[in-house]
């Protein structure tokens, strides 16, 4: 599996067209075509019900969206994470952000990283509803927010700040 038409496949899936996705990808049309119908004979599956005038997502291409998403990000961030461990980072912060929270992260975040060079940081964005996720699962470490909604769940601290 190339990582590459896992990204081309996105791709098309978030454009719904392959001239719209090759345009992105700065390839040509008939080439994004080609490795997407190479992945689908890859997976033994159809990704698109296609015609000549739209392409919509098959269920199993819908479900394997999520994974491609999902792999990609896991690859970018193993990817980060290693190159702080080849650079000599010790540590890693995840802040997971949505909507209005870039503000309470740009007021914070400038002196956490002064007292604390050792530490490289990843802003992820997230919408409020996948947050709660992201903080149980620990795929994020913390979040800025004005008015927090998850503060009743039990694995979550709550830390308010004026």
């Amino acid at each position: 599996m190339d990582l590459k038409k896992l990204e081309y496949f996105c791709s098309v899936a978030n454009h719904l067209s392959f001239s719209k996705a090759a345009e992105e990808c700065r390839m040509a049309q008939p080439a994004m075509s080609r490795i997407i119908s190479s992945l689908e004979e890859e997976l033994g599956f159809q990704l698109f019900y296609r015609n000549r005038r739209n392409i919509e997502l098959t269920d199993a291409g819908r479900s394997f969206l999520d994974f491609a998403v999902k792999l990609i990000s896991d690859y970018s961030m193993a990817a980060l994470a290693c190159k702080d461990i080849a650079t000599g980072r010790s540590s890693r912060l995840t802040i997971g952000c949505g909507g209005f929270d870039i503000s309470f992260i740009r007021q914070y975040l400038p002196d956490f990283i002064k007292t604390h060079p050792e530490y490289s940081i990843i802003l992820r964005s997230y919408t409020y509803d996948d947050i709660v996720g992201a903080l149980t699962s620990k795929e994020c470490d913390v979040r800025f927010a004005p008015n927090p909604r998850i503060g009743k769940l039990p694995s979550v601290r709550r830390i308010v700040t004026s």
